[in-house]
């Protein structure tokens, strides 16, 4: 595979080398230009998952990892490692920008220091920079990239980032629409976290369990989803749900990993028998009564509570097996009363 960086592309089209570490300002190509480049196959910084440049999604349920999976993969680029999970690493600057709203200093501390207990040289610990306020996140991001570039950014999660409804696809879109533009002027890779809506957890590996707009999904190039095996509590199965850039052999096949708990370090397993792993997806057997949760969230709704603390009142109540938001809101609309009555 040729592999060509902005900063290449910018030196063949301008016949100069590139001085400046925002790499490529030019949005506008002749036909000629695209095919001077020569570029065989789309680059990746992660092999067949996660293009060198361009937005991508790993999603899951929030207690299947997806954050250590992410840290691993950030160490593993500091780290200049050739592969991770069996799958080549081709970075080249072998820096990372991870965002963090769930987790504070202290915390991510103490997980390195437990996924590593004889420490880390200090060349890759100093090719990691931890953010953890996501105020003027943009600009934050950008100022950090003129200043240094990196292979990848992490936004972990991506929903406490974002103000808004992500039930709304133009506002979705437009905030993704920042982060791609990041993408393409520094030439580094986003992947950002996010849920799955609850009522999808059921169903079979698929894009369309994402929580929120459909905007989401169109927006991201990957989208991967995380979750547990059923059958064995250290075991995760990762399944690549949209590609674009995804050979079609890996698309919709899970991939086994295994969670070494006692330092929290992903393997992956090569050759499991499909038949030992836990598919078994029922999306038509929901254990939450409808009836049941309209009860609870009707009167809830007359006294003017919005949908999103209504739900998670029905978290408090009824747990996890509760639908999603955009569910509940459909579920209103057709009994129009999705609007409480004036007073």
């Amino acid at each position: 595979m040729q592999h060509i960086n902005i900063q290449e592309v910018q030196e063949l089209i301008t016949g100069k080398p590139a001085q400046s570490k925002e790499l490529i300002a030019k949005h506008i190509y002749t036909a000629e230009e695209l095919f001077n480049l020569k570029i065989k196959e789309i680059p990746f910084l992660w092999q067949n998952l996660v293009a060198q440049t361009g937005l991508c999604c790993l999603t899951g349920s929030s207690d299947c990892n997806k954050s250590t999976l992410l840290r691993q993969l950030a160490l593993e680029i500091a780290l200049e490692s050739e592969e991770f999970l069996g799958f080549k690493l081709n970075a080249k600057h072998n820096k990372v920008i991870y965002v963090s709203t769930e987790d504070d200093a202290n915390s991510i501390g103490a997980l390195i220091g437990k996924q590593f207990v004889e420490g880390l040289p200090v060349k890759a610990l100093g090719n990691i920079r931890f953010l953890f306020s996501t105020a003027n996140l943009i600009k934050e991001l950008h100022d950090m990239l003129a200043e240094q570039l990196v292979d990848l950014v992490i936004i972990d999660t991506w929903t406490d980032t974002f103000q808004g409804d992500i039930n709304q696809s133009n506002r979705v879109r437009m905030n993704f629409e920042q982060f791609k533009n990041l993408s393409m002027k520094f030439g580094c890779a986003f992947i950002f976290v996010h849920h799955q809506g609850k009522a999808s957890e059921g169903n079979a590996p698929s894009k369309n369990n994402l929580l929120g707009s459909q905007g989401i999904e169109a927006k991201m190039r990957t989208v991967i989803e995380l979750r547990r095996d059923k059958t064995a509590s250290n075991r995760r199965l990762m399944t690549v749900v949209k590609g674009n850039y995804t050979n079609d052999n890996l698309k919709g096949k899970p991939f086994v990993l295994e969670l070494n708990e006692q330092v929290m370090l992903f393997g992956r397993r090569a050759d499991v028998d499909s038949s030992l792993l836990s598919l078994d997806f029922n999306p038509v057997n929901k254990k939450y009564n409808k009836d049941e949760i309209l009860k609870v969230a009707i009167p809830l709704r007359s006294k003017g509570v919005s949908f999103e603390k209504t739900l998670v009142q029905l978290e408090e109540q009824f747990g996890k097996e509760v639908p999603s938001l955009t569910t509940l809101k459909n579920w209103f609309t057709e009994q129009s009363v999705s609007q409480p009555p004036s007073k």
